[in-house]
């Protein structure tokens, strides 16, 4: 991103002032279930799982400030101050749920349901600041500074999740297959450590408002079986699907009319969507399946200039996210 514009300088004036803020990040998701699934009746299953979360994200965010005839206030010269800022954050983020299910199968028709416990998911955040000032090219050890800031914990709790899924056989060899999701976020807050007692074995904790919305998630997609008559590869299933996403994080945008801090800010609704296809190398024993994602999310948001609550500035951001993802599946019946 990059900003530019006047600010007011110490002492009376207004002079030119630019601001470049980039910022890069890589989440490393990880998941481990442990399922246990019998068929009850002729029709009915029924089925379980213990899933783990874990995982780990890392960014890195640069940011510049350069302030054009900066006053010395030792001197009536004026030169350009600047200020270089890294902000290195290391988070790691970790989760337990339970999920059940049952599933109906029928002779064209097959129905499942699902429910997730709710469960706490906490994640630990480790940050280290390095700012480094500068004054006509020469550097300012007073005004520079290294701040390290460890072991932020933040706990949320995730509400249950209740789904519905449903394949119909329109052919011999054609299937299409639908779901849909519910999650109820509206209301729920989190947590966050503020203060830890060695000696009692103690941690104090604050409530943090999340403004989060409910979503409703739903996916359709059709499976063509076919049979190629190859020795080689005998049956090859060929998929597509689209998914409509939404997150539980609204968008924000500034309110003209706003007289408060209570309703500065519009809060909508965010959702992205999926568009997914792929296939399938299948013989009697082993089973190699291919699929592409491409997801699309557009938000809004607002960044905070200054903290001087007087002169203080919101700027609109709009964030164009886009993804591609690849995955490959084997498996092997033995």
């Amino acid at each position: 991103a990059n900003l530019s514009g006047t600010y007011l300088r110490p002492g009376g004036g207004t002079a030119a002032f630019s601001e470049t803020l980039t910022s890069e990040s890589h989440i490393e998701p990880r998941s481990l279930t442990f399922a246990l699934g019998t068929r009850v009746s002729e029709r009915f299953s029924i089925g379980a799982s213990a899933d783990i979360y874990l995982g780990k994200a890392v960014s890195e965010t640069r940011q510049n400030i350069t302030w054009q005839d900066y006053p010395d206030f030792d001197s009536p010269q004026t030169a350009v101050r600047s200020q270089d800022v890294l902000v290195l954050d290391t988070t790691a983020f970790s989760g337990f749920g339970l999920t059940g299910g049952v599933m109906y199968n029928g002779d064209q028709l097959d129905v499942g349901l699902l429910v997730r416990a709710p469960f706490s998911f906490e994640s630990t955040t480790d940050q280290k600041f390095f700012t480094l000032t500068s004054y006509a090219g020469l550097p300012q050890p007073d005004q520079s500074d290294t701040t390290f800031i460890d072991d932020q914990l933040i706990k949320y709790d995730l509400p249950i999740m209740f789904a519905l899924g449903l394949s119909y056989n329109l052919t011999e060899n054609l299937m299409w297959a639908f779901d849909a999701e519910y999650r109820g976020f509206e209301g729920r807050d989190a947590e966050r450590r503020t203060e830890i007692n060695i000696s009692e074995d103690t941690e104090t904790f604050e409530t943090l408002e999340l403004n989060w919305q409910n979503v409703f998630t739903f996916r359709s997609g059709l499976e063509y079986m076919w049979e190629t008559g190859s020795s080689a590869f005998p049956l090859v299933p060929l998929r597509a699907g689209f998914a409509y996403v939404p997150i539980p994080t609204p968008n924000a945008a500034l309110n003209p009319n706003a007289t408060s801090g209570d309703d500065l800010f519009d809060y909508s609704s965010t959702s992205g969507y999926n568009i997914t296809a792929g296939f399938g190398l299948w013989w009697e024993l082993v089973t190699i399946d291919i699929a592409y994602v491409y997801g699309s999310l557009d938000r809004e948001s607002v960044v905070q200039l200054g903290t001087d609550m007087s002169n203080i500035e919101f700027i609109p951001v709009e964030t164009r996210n886009r993804t591609h993802d690849l995955t490959l599946t084997f498996t092997g019946y033995f």
